[in-house]
């Protein structure tokens, strides 16, 4: 499956939007500003939408106590 369906697949939950959004929005930023070369703006942004979400995992996490 390609990069593109993973992310429209994603792309349903108001978190994973913003964090995809902020993602396309750091790599625009990376490339132009800074001369990174990103291969794939969308690959780029399903990353960063994937620690987006294995963040909020680990805060909600830290909330649950050890039984």
């Amino acid at each position: 499956m390609d990069t593109v369906r993973l992310a429209e697949l994603d792309y349903a939950s108001a978190d994973a939007r913003e964090a995809f959004d902020a993602g396309l929005t750091h790599a625009e930023d990376l490339q132009t500003r800074m001369g990174v070369e990103i291969g794939d703006p969308a690959a780029f942004a399903l990353q960063w939408m994937q620690a987006a979400a294995t963040m909020r995992l680990a805060r909600m996490m830290e909330r649950q106590p050890i039984r």
